[in-house]
């Protein structure tokens, strides 16, 4: 019986295999972009891809498309529980299999491959394998990059003189001819292939004579229409080309027809914005012996040269910006700042300055910047305490710790004394008088504190440098994509963080409140990117007083990781890390909360109790410190002795099932709903 055709799998050639997983990987990276840009990647298992183990949990089919605001866990898994990053390193592994079969082992697009599989790895936070892969790819970027192959490319473009010479039919395949124009007895190689019309022996002396009397541009249009050997290499050529260069170089040479020469070809392609066009242009101008029409083909061939010398360039500027991420991620910055920069030149020497494309290296350098600040306040930091702890040694030091050992203990006898002057209230117990040598300790441990609060003054010229690039990043952002957008959100955040380094807090808060505005713009509503930035900039309010302004933040970023939690009900991890954000948001406020009404505190830490439910489960531990917290709050109002009792009593329940009734916390909760029974007896009888 027959297999119904329908039934067989199509047959798919590895090019167009190949072809697919380009698509695959270009689906999923935006995907992924998504996620990242947003914020989700912090939370539960968007954060953690690898080390949650997946259950055979029936994965939900995400109702909507993935979006900024429409984030579900089944947008993470596919079908067969396999996650987002994990298909995407796998279309990578593939890709790099795919591109040794199409282009071969020791070709740019194998080491474009190899370097993609790494920052793929880099993405998913697997930094090892990220350092190997791109190894790897230097190892190929340098074995392309060797002289004798740049040799062997200056060859080829020779031969096109000796090529117009032969007069044939087209039986000769264009690998023969390139492998003959190699060898030093050209003629006589040539003689010996099997395909070679006799009549070319003929011809042997009259090679002058035939190569005026054949034109170049007439032979390769022969050869494209006729010969399909040839065929396959000029399709070989154009599959070597990016599609956007390749379809904009069609366009360019469309413009040339009718012309007698190319120079109006040259002059397009030197003037186009693409830099591959632009020494495609120059190469063509370099060209030996070059006729004063290209044919298609030949045009095709000197873009490939000219893209694999381009596409080279940017890879070994790719190479050097992931080595200096991977040296970033050690703390190794000096290291990491000295192949950053490396990329920097080399990118600008590509596509030029003021290109959208140096926003990825910029970046790079600034964060590389940013953290050798930090690094060198540290190490200013460590420089002081091991001065100070020598002067304290010294006989200077020890005189002033003995003069405030002094100080300390008269104080103190100050304090126990009694006099008219100075009374002391029934409150206020006598305090033990000190020792000698406890004198000094405590004054050894002021002057060290009093020395780790001092400022110590560290050059900012790694900041400034750092607070330049993001300006320019921004500029470029902005430029390039014209309207709301998360990278020109991200691009504020980075100013904002800078301007925090530099203490500079005004000017951070203006920045991050920009960033959040951009975020929920760009996206539609609310995103985790927005809801932490809020909770940040609420810390800088704290920080200066400014209560109201940071409740009002905190509340919003509360109500928000709330409901996300909410939303991913059947992700356990996802919904505990969005609840736990919401718990850290409520209590934020609750430390700040002294002069609110005393029933919205309550009500907030009944919204604490919910979260901490709603995240970790009605019986957990977390469930039960916000109950307590609850009862404790509630303790302090008389009219609310119930609620207080309610809720301490639920604690106490929840404690005594995790850690036994002899727990003292258990006990201690027990002795509290106790006297509060014991306290509303009177006012019953």
């Amino acid at each position: 019986m027959e297999v119904p055709a329908a039934d067989v799998p199509l047959y798919k050639s590895v090019y167009e295999r190949f072809v697919e997983t380009q698509d695959d990987i270009t689906q999923l990276a935006g995907q992924l972009a998504i996620l990242e840009s947003c914020g989700y990647t912090k939370l539960g298992e968007f954060a953690r891809p690898f080390s949650i183990k997946f259950t055979n949990r029936a994965v939900s089919v995400p109702t909507s498309p993935l979006s900024p605001t429409t984030v579900e866990i089944g947008h993470l898994y596919d079908g067969d529980g396999v996650n987002l990053y994990e298909r995407f390193l796998r279309s990578h592994m593939r890709l790099v299999t795919l591109a040794k079969l199409v282009h071969g082992p020791l070709v740019v697009e194998t080491a474009r491959a190899e370097l993609g599989l790494a920052e793929g790895y880099m993405r998913a936070g697997l930094w090892k394998q990220c350092h190997d892969h791109t190894r790897a790819a230097d190892v190929i970027i340098l074995d392309i990059d060797k002289p004798h192959e740049k040799a062997a490319l200056r060859q080829l473009n020779r031969a096109h003189a000796v090529f117009a010479k032969l007069r044939r039919s087209g039986h000769v395949t264009r690998q023969e001819l390139v492998a003959a124009l190699s060898t030093k007895d050209f003629f006589t190689d040539l003689d010996k292939t099997s395909t070679v019309p006799s009549a070319l022996a003929s011809l042997r002396d009259q090679t002058d004579q035939v190569g005026d009397a054949i034109g170049w541009s007439a032979l390769v249009s022969h050869l494209h229409d006729q010969d399909s050997s040839f065929q396959s290499y000029c399709r070989l050529l154009e599959q070597l080309i990016p599609r956007e260069v390749l379809s904009t170089l069609q366009q360019v040479y469309q413009t040339k027809s009718g012309s007698d020469n190319d120079d109006k070809f040259v002059a397009s392609l030197q003037a186009h914005d693409l830099v591959a066009l632009q020494r495609l242009g120059e190469l063509v101008n370099d060209v030996e012996d070059r006729p004063e029409r290209l044919a298609w083909p030949e045009v095709v061939e000197l873009a490939c040269m000219s893209w694999n010398e381009v596409a080279l360039e940017s890879l070994k500027c790719k190479t050097a910006l992931l080595h200096g991420r991977y040296h970033m991620k050690r703390g190794q910055v000096n290291d990491a700042l000295e192949w950053i920069r490396q990329a920097v030149t080399s990118q600008k020497a590509i596509v030029g300055a003021d290109k959208h494309s140096l926003v990825e290296c910029y970046m790079a350098l600034a964060d590389a910047l940013s953290l050798r600040q930090t690094q060198a306040v540290a190490q200013a930091k460590e420089a002081a305490t091991l001065k100070f702890e020598a002067w304290l040694a010294s006989p200077e030091g020890y005189l002033v710790i003995k003069d405030e050992a002094i100080r300390i203990l008269e104080a103190t006898v100050s304090f126990n004394s009694t006099s008219p002057l100075h009374p002391r209230s029934k409150k206020q117990k006598a305090k033990k008088i000190p020792s000698k040598k406890e004198a000094e300790a405590i004054a050894r441990r002021q002057l060290r504190d009093k020395q780790a609060q001092a400022t110590i003054s560290v050059s900012s010229v790694y900041l400034d440098e750092a607070l330049d690039l993001y300006r320019q990043v921004f500029v470029l952002e902005q430029d390039h994509f014209r309207q709301a957008d998360v990278h020109i959100a991200m691009a504020y955040t980075s100013l904002g963080n800078v301007h925090m380094t530099r203490q500079e807090p005004d000017d951070a808060v203006k920045y991050l409140t920009l960033a959040i505005e951009m975020f929920e713009s760009a996206c539609g509503s609310a995103v985790p990117a927005s809801a932490f930035l809020r909770m940040h900039v609420a810390k800088i309010h704290a920080h200066f007083d400014r209560h109201e302004a940071a409740c009002n933040l905190l509340e919003e970023a509360a109500s928000y990781f709330h409901d996300l939690a909410e939303s991913f009900g059947d992700s356990e991890t996802t919904r505990r890390d969005a609840a736990a954000n919401a718990i850290d948001a409520w209590r934020g406020w609750l430390d700040l909360a002294v002069d609110k009404d005393v029933a919205d505190i309550g009500a907030i830490h009944r919204k604490v109790v919910q979260a901490a439910e709603l995240g970790y489960g009605q019986f957990s531990v977390e469930a039960a410190e916000a109950l307590a917290a609850e009862g404790h709050f509630w303790l302090d109002h008389e009219d609310q002795r119930a609620a207080a009792d309610n809720a301490l009593d639920a604690a106490r329940y929840i404690l005594e099932i995790h850690y036994g009734p002899n727990d003292k916390r258990v006990r201690k909760l027990r002795q509290e709903v106790a006297a509060i029974a014991a306290k509303a007896r009177p006012s019953d009888c």
